[in-house]
Parts: structure tokens; C-alpha cells; sequence
């Protein structure tokens, strides 16, 4: 059992900051800013793109949650990652291993959704 120390050490240590999405019939805004993007440096460009993003991905949400999410604010964790492998040579042991992901232990996540922007060719596996 926890206690109530423990609990907000557990609880503090996985913490992300949700944005709110909104659609409403073909239509996605953002309805607050993104944690960590500048809305007034990447407002017209990376928020419009994410909204667009957000858009094509909601009907996958909406299959998977049995629900019609449109038309209701929707907490959604923007998260941007950039991996650059450089020299992996895989008969040699020598690449990248990813970590298994703990992302939203405590936070009640319904659904998830990855988007790669670029895959090289040259990496394989999953």
C-alpha cells in the first residue's frame, strides 16, 4: 500500500499537460496552448498542423473508445521527439534499443496515437 508520501512521488513523476482539442463536424482548433511550443512562434504553423493531425486521427479515437468525440473538449498530450541514428550496424549489436514507455500510467489515457513524419529507409524492425 502506498502511502501518502509515496503517492506523490508516483503521481508527480509521470505528469503531462494536456492541450484541448475541439471538432466539431470537419473542423479541429485548438482550444488552449501547447506545453513547451510557443503559440506566438509556431501558432500559424506547428498549432494548424497538430489541429489537421488531430483531425485524420479521431476517427481511429473514436473507433477504439466506441464513442462520438466530436463536438466536446478533449484533453490531448502533444508530445515531439526527434531520433537521429547515426552508424548502427546491427550484426555488430550496435543500434538503437528502445524502452519500454510508462507515458500516462496514472493519468487514465483512453487512446493513443503515433505519428512518424520521416522514416528512413534504412531502419527496420518495429
Amino acid at each position: 500500500e502506498l502511502s501518502q508520501r509515496n503517492w506523490y512521488q508516483v503521481m508527480n513523476y509521470h505528469h503531462w499537460i494536456p492541450s484541448v482539442f475541439q471538432v466539431n463536424g470537419n473542423e479541429c482548433r485548438l482550444l488552449s496552448d501547447i506545453a513547451n511550443l510557443n503559440p506566438y512562434k509556431y501558432g500559424a504553423s506547428l498549432y494548424r498542423l497538430l489541429e489537421k493531425l488531430f483531425l485524420l486521427q479521431l476517427p481511429s479515437f473514436e473507433s477504439v473508445t466506441n464513442l462520438n468525440l466530436r463536438g466536446i473538449p478533449l484533453k490531448v498530450v502533444v508530445k515531439a521527439q526527434d531520433y537521429q541514428l547515426f552508424g548502427c550496424q546491427a550484426d555488430l549489436n550496435e543500434c538503437y534499443v528502445g524502452n519500454m514507455h510508462k507515458e500516462g500510467l496514472y493519468e487514465d489515457v483512453i487512446a493513443v496515437a503515433l505519428y512518424y513524419y520521416h522514416i528512413d529507409e534504412s531502419v527496420r524492425g518495429g
